[in-house]
């Protein structure tokens, strides 16, 4: 009977137990619940700037790596606008955060050398960003251009911002803040 009372007492002890386990535990599912969101969202935004350097390194490729050297430029030019309509379309704040690059390396045939050196043949930038390209003529392998005749290489920057308003907690999870993919063709 003694046994009974106890829990009785116990039980009329711990009526604010719950409200104080919920008031710790409502934090944690929310930032988690966040984390889940905020993860997700650069995980899109990551696969789309990965959509977008490919694309780009391809068309360009496709369109403007059999030209001439002096219709390299133009045809950049045409091929970014392309890709600018598509990029709009994925990512329509892409003009405020955004950098797509793509350059072309050849053989540099004016020089009599054996092997003859890499140059570059056209770069070309759209997008407001500052970021400058990641690739010189120093980390383009020679003899892929060698084999090939050239190299195109597609880069895509775009500055991320969290989409949860709990942007200091969720530094603690090391967000990166440029999203940086590139594609070489």
């Amino acid at each position: 009977m003694k046994f009974y009372k106890s829990l009785k007492l116990n039980r009329l002890n711990s009526k604010g137990q719950s409200a104080v386990e919920f008031a710790f535990i409502i934090p944690i599912i929310f930032i988690f619940f966040y984390a889940v969101l905020e993860f997700s969202f650069l995980f899109v935004r990551q696969q789309r700037i990965s959509s977008i350097s490919r694309e780009t390194a391809n068309a360009a490729f496709r369109d403007c790596a059999s030209l001439s050297e002096s219709a390299i430029g133009p045809c950049l030019d045409k091929t970014l606008a392309g890709v600018h309509q598509n990029v709009q379309s994925i990512l329509p704040d892409f003009d405020n955060k955004g950098t797509v690059i793509v350059s072309v390396y050849g053989l540099d045939t004016t020089n009599n050398s054996n092997p003859p050196p890499l140059k570059s043949l056209g770069v070309k930038k759209i997008g407001s960003g500052s970021n400058a390209s990641h690739y010189s003529l120093q980390s383009i392998d020679a003899t892929v251009v060698r084999n090939q005749g050239v190299v195109v290489v597609g880069e895509a920057f775009y500055a991320y911002t969290p989409l949860t308003p709990i942007e200091g907690l969720l530094n603690l999870l090391s967000l990166p803040k440029v999203i940086y993919e590139n594609s070489i063709f």
